[in-house]
């Protein structure tokens, strides 16, 4: 069932502990929520699995020094459907680890951002927690286009975004 990761590893070294990383902290927010058992392993192998579509995007791109613009912006944000395509071409994979590699980046709020469905719509829980869990530990890890911030800070910025792009729930928690 986590099969799908082994590649990503010799990929892109980053991206392998972030889902990792990702995977942990979204236990960590379900088990708080009172997940357990076969839901708990769910969550946590689709978390694992978030990023999963980034096998597909090329490392210049990946790992660009500076802002990605125009179509390399394009090329990543593509990953989230190419994730959730690779898993449907997968047998056995979970339900959920196809919707949250699909929905980690959309808003709570529903309003667009990636990927643009063509109804606006809010994310399910478990790709409400990834998201939070993305961004946090995206911001406090050193990447070639940004230093890592403080703990205090990325918590700070994920406050910031309450009711836009996250659940003012799951954040509180």
């Amino acid at each position: 069932e986590i099969l799908p990761l082994a590649p990503l590893k010799t990929h892109d070294d980053y991206t392998f502990v972030h889902s990792v990383n990702v995977s942990l902290l979204t236990l960590a927010q379900a088990r708080a929520f009172g997940f357990a058992g076969d839901a708990l392993h769910a969550i946590g192998v689709a978390a694992l699995l978030h990023d999963v579509g980034k096998l597909r995007i090329p490392l210049e791109v990946l790992n660009k020094p500076g802002k990605l613009e125009g179509e390399e912006w394009n090329i990543m944000k593509s990953h989230a459907e190419v994730g959730a395509l690779h898993l449907c071409g997968i047998e056995g994979s979970y339900p959920l680890a196809i919707l949250v590699a699909y929905e980690h980046h959309m808003r709570y709020d529903g309003k667009p951002n990636y990927p643009v469905t063509a109804v606006p719509r809010k994310p399910t829980l478990a790709s409400q927690m990834t998201a939070i869990s993305d961004v946090f530990d995206a911001l406090c890890t050193t990447r070639p286009y940004h230093k890592a911030r403080a703990r205090s800070v990325a918590l700070g910025i994920i406050r910031e975004r309450v009711g836009t792009f996250h659940h003012p729930a799951l954040v509180a928690n």
